[in-house]
C-alpha cells in the first residue's frame, strides 16, 4: 500500500489515503479519480465525526469507521452514478484536488500570465487562455490542468487584494508576502484593485486611491487654489486701501487749497484796508 496527500482548496484540508501501487499511479494521472477519491475520503470523515459525536452521547452505541479500502467500492458507485451535473462542477471538483503548488511552480504561473497576451484580447476564451498555460507548466514539468492553474491564479489574486487593502487602512501594520510585487506590477492600476469607496463626515462619498502622490498633489491643488483666493481678497483689500488713500489725499489737497485761498481774501481785505486808511489820514492833514 501506498500513501497519497489529497488536497482540498475549499477548506485548506490535507487529506491521506492509503491505495495500492496501481490505484496510486492511476490517482496521479487521472484528476478524475483523483476528485472521486477526496470526495469519498471527505465523505468519510465527516461520517466518522458523526460516529464519534453518537459515541461520546451514547455509551451503548459503538460504530467503527469505514475502512479506507471501502473508498474503493464507494468510488465505482460514484463512477456509475455521477453526481456531477456539468462542466462547470467537475471543473472545481478538479481544482481542489491532489496537488500543492510549490513556490517555483507559482512563480512560473504569474511569469505566464503577465506575459500572455491573449487574456485581454478578447480572440479566445479564458478557459483557453489558462489551457495555454498549463500547456506551459506541464512542458517545465509541473502536471496542472487548466481549471487547477485559474483556481490557484484567484487564490493569488485574493491574496493580493487582501493584503492591498490592509495596508491601505492608516493604522494597520505593513504586510509582506513574497509575490505582492509581481502581482503588483500586474494589477495596481486594473480598477478592481482600487480600495473601496468610504464615507466622508459631511455625508459624501469620497474615492479612496492607494497613491500618496495623488493625495500629496491634492493637498497642494487645494493649497494652490486657497492661495490664489488669498491673494485676489489681498489684491482687493490693497486696491480698496489704494483708493481710500487717494481719496483722502485728494481731500486734503482741496482743503489746503480752500485754506491758501481764505488766507489771501484776508490778507487782500487787511491790505486794501490798510490802503483805506492810510488815504484818509492823507486827507485829514490837509
Amino acid at each position: 500500500m501506498e500513501k497519497i496527500s489529497l488536497y482540498d482548496v475549499t477548506t485548506d484540508k490535507v487529506y491521506d489515503i492509503m491505495l495500492s501501487p496501481a490505484d496510486s499511479h492511476r490517482a496521479y494521472s487521472d484528476s478524475h479519480f483523483a476528485t472521486s477519491l477526496l470526495h469519498a475520503k471527505i465523505l468519510e470523515e465527516k461520517n466518522k465525526n458523526k460516529i464519534l459525536h453518537v459515541s461520546s452521547t451514547h455509551d451503548n452505541i459503538r460504530t467503527d469507521a469505514m475502512p479506507e479500502p471501502e473508498i474503493l467500492d464507494r468510488i465505482s458507485e460514484q463512477e456509475t452514478t455521477p453526481t456531477l451535473h456539468n462542466d462547470q462542477q467537475l471543473d472545481d471538483c478538479e481544482e481542489s484536488c491532489l496537488y500543492r503548488w510549490t513556490e517555483a511552480c507559482v512563480l512560473l504561473l504569474l511569469r505566464t500570465y503577465e506575459m500572455e497576451e491573449k487574456f485581454n484580447s478578447g480572440k479566445i476564451s479564458h478557459k483557453k487562455c489558462w489551457e495555454l498555460v498549463a500547456e506551459v507548466l506541464k512542458n517545465e514539468g509541473y502536471n496542472y490542468t487548466g481549471p487547477q492553474c485559474s483556481s490557484k491564479f484567484r487564490s493569488l489574486k485574493k491574496t493580493y487584494k487582501s493584503i492591498k487593502d490592509h495596508n491601505f487602512k492608516s493604522g494597520n501594520d505593513r504586510r509582506t508576502w513574497q509575490h505582492f510585487e509581481i502581482m503588483d506590477n500586474m494589477f495596481s492600476k486594473k480598477a478592481w484593485c482600487k480600495p473601496v469607496a468610504l464615507a466622508s463626515s459631511t455625508g459624501q462619498m469620497v474615492k479612496n486611491i492607494s497613491t500618496e502622490d495623488f493625495s500629496t498633489s491634492s493637498d497642494l491643488s487645494l493649497n494652490d487654489s486657497f492661495d490664489e483666493k488669498e491673494n485676489k481678497l489681498s489684491k482687493k483689500r490693497k486696491n480698496t486701501k489704494t483708493s481710500m488713500m487717494d481719496l483722502l489725499e485728494q481731500r486734503l489737497m482741496q482743503k489746503e487749497e480752500h485754506e491758501k485761498k481764505r488766507q489771501k481774501r484776508h490778507d487782500d481785505k487787511i491790505l486794501l484796508e490798510t490802503k483805506l486808511i492810510d488815504t484818509l489820514n492823507q486827507i485829514l492833514n490837509k
